[in-house]
C-alpha cells in the first residue's frame, strides 16, 4: 500500500510543480503554442499508434 501511494505521489508531483510553474512565470504565446502543439500531437501519436495494433490485430484474426 505504500509503494502505490508512493508512486501515485510520484506521478501527480509534476502536475503539482507544473501548476507551480505556471503561476510563478509568465511564458509567451509563442512558447506556449508550442507546448500545446507538442501535446496535442503526442496525443494523436498516441491515439494512432493504439488505433493501428488494433487494426492490424483484427486484419490477422480475420486471415486465418
Amino acid at each position: 500500500m505504500l509503494h502505490a501511494f508512493i508512486t501515485g505521489l510520484l506521478a501527480t508531483s509534476s502536475l503539482i510543480i507544473g501548476g507551480v510553474l505556471a503561476i510563478r512565470y509568465s511564458l509567451s504565446n509563442r512558447a506556449i503554442g508550442v507546448i500545446m502543439g507538442f501535446g496535442a500531437g503526442t496525443l494523436i501519436s498516441a491515439i494512432s499508434y493504439e488505433l493501428i495494433f488494433e487494426a492490424v490485430k483484427l486484419v490477422f484474426e480475420n486471415i486465418h
